[in-house]
């Protein structure tokens, strides 16, 4: 499979990671679920769950 980094959507609630992912090109999103304590990471798109990701990237439900 070849796609451009771009054109991958990296999920995490992981502020560190979202950050490598970015550098390397990706898109990003954080899962934000306040009933874990996740912190929200300034500067990227979050959602609290995937059926949230999936509208808000226009993805295949």
């Amino acid at each position: 499979m070849r796609l451009a980094p771009a054109d991958i959507l990296f999920l995490s609630d992981i502020g560190g990671e979202l950050d490598a992912a970015q550098d390397a090109g990706l898109t990003v999103c954080q899962i934000v679920r306040p009933q874990d304590g996740t912190v929200p990471h300034p500067g990227v798109p979050q959602a609290p769950d995937l059926d949230a990701v999936t509208t808000a990237f226009h993805l295949p439900s």
